[in-house]
Formats: C-alpha cells, sequence, structure tokens
C-alpha cells in the first residue's frame, strides 16, 4: 500500500509547535508520511529562508493532502499561486484540502478555504476553545486521514 503524504503548511510560532505536534501525531499512523513548511524550509548562510514560495508549492504539489493551519498570518502570506494550487487540490479526485482554524482569522474571503471542510467545524479558531475541544478536533482530522488512507476514493466530507 501506498503511503499517504501529508504536508502541513503555517506560519509564526505557534504554528510551527502545533505544526511539529500534528507531524508527530500522524506519523505515528501506519501507511503515513507527514512533514511540515519546517521540513522544506532552506535558509542561507545568514538563517533567512530563500525560495519559501517555490518549497512551499513544491511540497503542496507532491502531497497527497495539504493542512494549511489558518492564522492572520498565514492567509497575509497566501499568495495567487498557492491559491490557484489549493483550487486544484480541491477539484482533485486524489488529493485533499483539510484547513485547520488554528488562530484567529478572517478567511471568509478566500474561496479556497470556504470550498472546503474546515476544523474546527463550528469555525471557532482551536486557540479559542478549551483543551479537550482541540484535542477533539485534533481526533477529528486524524479520523479523516485515516479515511482517506483507508480508501483513496473516500472523500473528505464537504461542506
Amino acid at each position: 500500500m501506498k503511503k499517504l503524504s501529508i504536508y502541513i503548511d503555517y506560519a509564526g510560532e505557534e504554528g510551527k509547535l502545533f505544526a511539529l505536534d500534528l507531524v508527530k501525531r500522524l506519523n505515528a499512523l501506519d501507511n503515513v508520511v507527514a512533514q511540515s513548511y519546517d521540513d522544506v524550509v532552506v535558509t542561507n548562510s545568514e538563517g533567512e529562508e530563500v525560495e519559501w514560495e517555490k518549497n512551499t508549492l513544491s511540497a503542496m504539489s507532491k502531497a497527497d493532502m495539504v493542512i494549511p493551519l489558518l492564522s492572520e498570518k498565514y492567509l497575509s502570506y497566501v499568495s495567487d499561486k498557492i491559491q490557484v494550487l489549493f483550487d486544484k487540490i480541491i477539484e482533485s479526485k486524489n488529493k485533499f484540502l483539510i484547513p485547520i482554524l488554528h488562530q484567529d482569522s478572517d478567511w471568509s474571503s478566500y474561496n479556497w478555504v470556504v470550498k472546503s471542510k474546515i476544523y474546527p467545524e463550528d469555525g471557532i479558531a482551536l486557540s479559542n476553545h478549551s483543551i479537550n475541544v482541540a484535542n477533539s478536533t485534533i481526533n477529528e482530522v486524524i479520523k479523516a486521514v485515516k479515511n482517506v488512507r483507508a480508501d483513496s476514493r473516500t472523500p473528505v466530507p464537504s461542506k
């Protein structure tokens, strides 16, 4: 069985910590290989990120599933090229997009988010939920990943 490739994209330190924890949880599943922006970022000798958009687009294109961690900072980095790729993923029959509302943000003008099933389902950022609700949401995402892994034809439910 082919391993399910997952890419988790984020911006900011809070997003990084959450992404690294989610990568760890997902990699504990059978036949799943998860990585985050931290795994694909390239830095120059001064430690500055170089070609971040190119590396992000490449990682997203190669992944079977992309999980963007939404925040105002993240949305400010989403370029037109990334939005086009998100739309292609949504339209694809064998790739999946699972946005997680990590921190408060106004995502309503981003068509790729509106067309996706967002987690948590109540549309309230994880940062505003109790730890129990946040963990329950992560478990729902893991369940969706398991469903996709078990049957690549099983779509992540739409709105």
